[in-house]
């Protein structure tokens, strides 16, 4: 599978990393296939930063989450740095994104605030 550069960030995309920083994340901004790789608490998750829950999300992104999810890895949307208490820390296979398909087709993920 081959992954095109957007090279288009989301307006809340630095607010969302202040607010991994601020809570103890290493954030590294990449281009592809999603926006940020995120450590924090021994573990790696792939974030894709998001406008809102309405906001398009490419097929290529859509494809990518559910290969890396299908593996049991962390790979998830946030929407506002709002969002961060909630995904982390990132614990793979107990990550969500609340409104998403990939959340929503995959029960193996569980939400950790209400595990």
């Amino acid at each position: 599978m081959s992954y095109k550069s957007h090279n288009q960030r989301d307006a809340n995309q630095p607010d969302v990393v202040r607010a991994l920083r601020e809570r103890g994340a290493y954030v590294v901004e990449i281009e592809h296939p999603l926006d940020l790789l995120v450590g924090y608490a021994g573990a790696w998750c792939l974030v894709e930063v998001k406008s809102s829950p309405k906001a398009k999300i490419r097929p290529s992104q859509q494809a990518f989450v559910d290969q890396v999810q299908a593996q049991n890895l962390p790979a998830i949307f946030i929407y506002s740095p709002d969002d961060v208490d909630i995904f982390f820390p990132c614990r793979p296979g107990q990550l969500k994104s609340p409104g998403s398909p990939a959340a929503e087709q995959s029960p193996k993920h569980q939400d950790p605030v209400n595990s």
